[in-house]
């Protein structure tokens, strides 16, 4: 049976997802996020 994100018994080890909880997932998130934020904010505010 193939799982998904989604499966109840999803294991995030040895996959191609990454763990939303893995604090390096976390922080590229909030890295590649705020990025796109500052270049919207200053090509909006021009």
């Amino acid at each position: 049976m193939t799982q998904t994100p989604t499966s109840p018994n999803f294991e995030t080890a040895g996959s191609a997802w990454p763990s939303i909880y893995d604090p390096e997932f976390v922080k590229g998130v909030f890295d590649r996020c705020s990025g796109k934020y500052i270049a919207f904010s200053y090509v909006c505010s021009t």
